[in-house]
């Protein structure tokens, strides 16, 4: 809140626009490329089982991550249809996945502390990109 008049000074309203619709598109795609597999790493027993369920995470992320940066890379360079900032979605979904693995690491071996210092540096993180 303290951030929009100067944000407000900075940016047009077009691109508060083309913002919601690139953190939509980001908000829907992380969730579904990881299939929320992400989700079940706190649950297994043994850390062998959870770490394959990472490594099934982050691999199901890399591959439609790789779709998707082929099909905006020919959305943008073949018809001109997509702004230069869309080629940033396969890399945001990729990070965020990783995000969620590592947040779930966290839960599971009880490390509340570096959680809520995650959590604030990146809501601290979207102010300062907005």
């Amino acid at each position: 809140m303290a951030t929009m008049p100067l944000l407000t000074r900075l940016y047009a309203p077009e691109d508060f626009g083309a913002l919601a619709v690139f953190t939509a598109l980001y908000a829907i795609l992380a969730g579904l490329f990881t299939l929320k597999y992400d989700l079940s790493i706190i649950l297994p027993v043994g850390d062998e089982k959870a770490l394959d369920l990472t490594l099934l995470t982050v691999t199901l992320s890399v591959v439609l991550s790789s779709l998707l940066f082929a099909g905006v890379a020919v959305g943008h360079f073949a018809f001109g249809a997509l702004a230069p900032y869309y080629l940033l979605l396969p890399l945001s979904t990729l990070l965020a996945a990783g995000y969620t693995c590592g947040q779930q690491w966290g839960a599971r071996k009880g490390d509340y502390g570096r959680f809520a210092r995650s959590q604030v540096l990146n809501a601290a993180a979207n102010v300062a990109t907005g």
